[in-house]
């Protein structure tokens, strides 16, 4: 026993068939309605079309068509349809009538391949035992190939068919069933060659069986003996549909990312909240500059480097992949992309700033003095590059199709691929991240030519690096200390509350809560600030 693979020119005959209903449907929302119209119900039932000997011999009796299973007493007429074919799943000594099933798709290739048409349509629904196949399914398919596919298409279609059917017929796939002529007669084995030409109006149906290998709903199998071979077309076996198990879906990163993502906004929107609430409080008096480093400055406080850093590369790669949308249309689903408005990919390049502010925070130890001259272009630097490179070259998808199996188990399980579908480039991710460093860079080096420095006035331990050199500290300096406002504060990681004579502290970078007297003699200005002392 061995299996016949389906020829080649069957399978590129099957490709087109289907590429081109696919593509009448999804440009002709008329197609696609007389599509979906052909007799679903109908469709959806077993059907049973036997050969012309077959059919019309009304003495024949069948005993199965299993090759593999032995007879069974008071068999049924064989022409009220075929019992079941030999197939992986099919059982012995049971009166089931074979499955024959042809999707919409599989009528419509077969009635082209076959030059349906309105005057043989008659001669080809004999073959079949109900009396509605012509009104039916078959006929309405004969009137969707003339509506809709062009005599250039169905010539096409023809000319793929001539090899794939002498292919075929080369192979002597037949139709199998044991039967007697009647209850005193021997045992006999009954076979019928697709496309045989003495009974050319089965050819149809012929097809119908073809495709359905092509497809691999069955199979050919070949049984050779010492006195001679059979090759028998299986019985139909639907495929198998489950679902898609989670666990082995790349998604863990993605839900880790989302938290982190959700994380992070929660805890800046929850520092703006305090900032808006320590500005009515103080009555205004702050250092309004210093509010723009609420991402760079609290961010690293707050939040720190590890999550930022999350929240950046999620940005990045968010940024570097394009999105598919998959979507309905004229009754069909597609992958369809559609290109961001100028304004959200400008929007988007700004992402870019997390990793900046990750990278001058960590340099801080080493550009000191240089950094509230140069942080601030830098950021603004890489954001337009990035914006540009991707306004001018945005990232897009592409797809590679190569089925390919190989065994994961020899007899129990084959993994296969169709293809992959690439929505990301990896390396413009990494163009992104060296386009940010360059911007560091470079703008630390102008920086540092040009000797653009701020020195240090009212330095405090209790300040953290980006608070130390990127806050405007001069007009906050009273007496050589610098009066650090309620805002500024928060941002440092510093809760400040006045209760009558004293200032109470919640400093997050230490973990440690203290409480110190209130200068009473201070400006109004500087009233509510907290005065760095040590």
């Amino acid at each position: 026993m061995k299996n016949i693979p389906c020829p080649v020119s069957v399978k590129t005959l099957a490709a087109a068939g289907f590429e081109l209903l696919q593509t009448i449907t999804t440009q002709n929302i008329s197609s696609a309605e007389t599509f979906l119209n052909i007799s679903s119900s109908y469709m959806a039932s077993n059907h049973f079309a036997l050969p012309t000997a077959w059919k019309n011999d009304t003495q024949w009796l069948t005993s199965g068509g299993n090759i593999l299973c032995s007879d069974f007493e008071k068999p049924p007429s064989l022409n009220q349809g075929a019992l079941t074919y030999t197939g992986r799943f099919t059982t012995c000594g049971g009166f089931v009538t074979a499955q024959f099933l042809p999707a919409k798709s599989k009528v419509i290739i077969a009635a082209t391949v076959a030059n349906l048409n309105a005057e043989n349509l008659g001669a080809v629904c004999d073959h079949h035992t109900s009396q509605t196949c012509q009104s039916a399914f078959v006929g309405q398919s004969v009137t969707f190939i003339r509506t809709f596919i062009s005599p250039s298409d169905m010539d096409h279609l023809q000319q793929l068919g001539a090899p794939a059917m002498n292919d075929v017929i080369r192979l002597k796939i037949s139709l199998f069933q044991y039967a007697r002529a009647n209850t005193a007669s021997p045992l006999q084995m009954l076979l019928f060659y697709f496309f045989d030409p003495t009974d050319p109006t089965f050819d149809f149906w012929s097809w119908l069986y073809v495709m359905e290998w092509a497809v691999g709903f069955r199979e050919a199998i070949s049984f050779q003996g010492d006195v001679g071979t059979v090759n028998v077309i299986s019985e139909w076996v639907g495929s198998e549909l489950q679902e898609v198990d989670v666990g082995e879906l790349p998604t863990t990163f993605a839900t880790y990312a989302l938290g982190g993502v959700l994380y992070v906004t929660g805890v800046m929107l929850a520092i703006s909240v305090l900032l808006f609430i320590s500005i009515l409080f103080s009555r205004g008096h702050v250092e309004g500059l210093n509010i723009f480093e609420l991402n760079r400055v609290a961010g690293i406080v707050w939040v720190g480097r590890g999550m930022l850093f999350l929240r950046g590369i999620t940005a990045l790669c968010l940024l570097c992949t394009t999105t598919l949308h998959l979507e309905l249309h004229n009754y069909a689903v597609n992958f369809y992309t559609r290109e961001a408005p100028w304004y959200k990919t400008i929007l988007g390049a700004g992402e870019t700033g997390w990793i900046v502010y990750i990278l001058n925070d960590i340099v801080m130890v080493w550009t000191r003095e240089y950094s509230s001259w140069y942080c601030t272009g830098c950021g603004l630097l890489a954001w337009l590059v990035v914006a540009v490179l991707t306004l001018v070259q945005p990232v897009a998808h592409r797809a590679t199709m190569d089925p390919q199996c190989q065994f994961d188990q020899v007899d129990f399980q084959v993994v296969c691929q169709s293809g992959v579908i690439y929505i990301g480039q990896s390396s413009r991710l990494f163009w992104v991240l060296g386009i940010i460093i360059i911007c560091i860079a470079g703008s630390y080096i102008v920086v540092r030519i040009a000797k653009l420095a701020v020195h240090d006035e009212g330095d405090s331990l209790l300040l953290s690096s980006g608070a130390k050199y990127l806050f405007d500290r001069k007009p906050w300096i009273h007496h050589g200390v610098y009066y650090i406002d309620p805002a500024s504060a928060i941002l440092n990681g510093m809760i400040t509350f006045h209760w009558k004579r004293k200032i109470y502290i919640m400093d997050i970078k230490t973990w440690r809560f203290f409480s110190i007297e209130a200068d009473e003699g201070v400006p109004p200005s500087i009233y509510f600030s907290l005065p760095l002392t040590e």
